[in-house]
C-alpha cells in the first residue's frame, strides 16, 4: 500500500524465513516489468517462498520486501510483433484499470477495515465436513 501511495513501481522482491529454530533464509528475485499491485507481489514472493521452504520445518517469521523502485510501469513489449502500437494502447488501459481497481481496494480497507476483503482462499468454511459428504 505505501509502495502505490508514493506512486512507486517495484523490480525487485525478496522475502526471509526464520523457523523456530531461528535460522534465517533470504532470497530475492528481479522483475523484468515493474509492478505494485498485491496479486502481483504475492505472486512472485509465493514463488520465492516455494523455492525456500522445505514444507516440513516449522516458521517463527515471514518477511516480504520490494526493491529496485522505479516511478513508470515499464513492460517489455515484443520486436517482432507487427501490432506493438495496439499492444502499447491496450497495454496501457489494462495498467490504468489495474491501478484503478487497486486504488478501489486500497479505499475500501481504509474504511471499513483490511479484514473486509480477502483473498477467497483465504476464507475458512465452517460447513466444508457438510458440504464435501
Amino acid at each position: 500500500k505505501r509502495l502505490r501511495k508514493k506512486g512507486y513501481y517495484t523490480k525487485n522482491i525478496s522475502i526471509w524465513i526464520r523457523y523456530n529454530n531461528f535460522k534465517k533464509v533470504s532470497k530475492q528475485m528481479n522483475i523484468e516489468n515493474s509492478i505494485k499491485t498485491d496479486d502481483e507481489i504475492i505472486h512472485y514472493a509465493s514463488l520465492l517462498f516455494d523455492k525456500l521452504w522445505d514444507e516440513v520445518t516449522p516458521i517463527r517469521g515471514l518477511c516480504v520486501g520490494v526493491g529496485n523502485f522505479t516511478t513508470s510501469h515499464d513492460k517489455q513489449l515484443s520486436l517482432f510483433d507487427h501490432k506493438t502500437e495496439n499492444k502499447l494502447e491496450q497495454n496501457n488501459k489494462n495498467n490504468e484499470l489495474e491501478d484503478k481497481l487497486q486504488k478501489t481496494i486500497d479505499e475500501i480497507k481504509k474504511k471499513f477495515g483490511s479484514d473486509k476483503i480477502v483473498y477467497a482462499d483465504m476464507i475458512e468454511n465452517k460447513n466444508k465436513d457438510s458440504v464435501s459428504k
